[in-house]
């Protein structure tokens, strides 16, 4: 008796983890070990296709010398600044349509639903 819980906590143990390895296993292979490969080859000079040449950090030292890598800094950040106003810049039209339905709704009905 005490075997079969034993087995069944187990299952019960290991079942979420045989779920998400797929999911995680694909993750890594996608996502985290092309970011560490980008980083291992930014260390070099290297054209994609003739032999690398250890260069260190001397790549970041040419790009924070760059005018052309502070305008495009620049421009992702007013990107992103704007793309993560866009869901709270929706979410506030949805409460206020709300807001101004439930406050008065035949108005916002008469306005959208009128008989022509």
């Amino acid at each position: 008796m005490r075997e079969n819980r034993t087995k069944r906590w187990n299952q019960r143990d290991i079942a979420p983890w045989l779920f998400l390895a797929p999911g995680i296993l694909i993750f890594l292979i996608y996502v985290i070990i092309p970011i560490f490969q980008s980083v291992w080859i930014s260390f070099f000079d290297w054209d994609g296709l003739g032999p690398k040449t250890w260069v260190g950090v001397d790549n970041y030292v040419n790009l924070l010398d760059d005018d052309s890598f502070y305008t495009s800094l620049k421009n992702n950040i007013i990107w992103l600044v704007l793309y993560m106003l866009a869901i709270p810049a929706s979410l506030a039209v949805a409460f206020s349509t709300v807001i101004m339905l439930l406050a008065q709704p035949r108005l916002f009905f008469a306005g959208c639903c009128a008989k022509v």
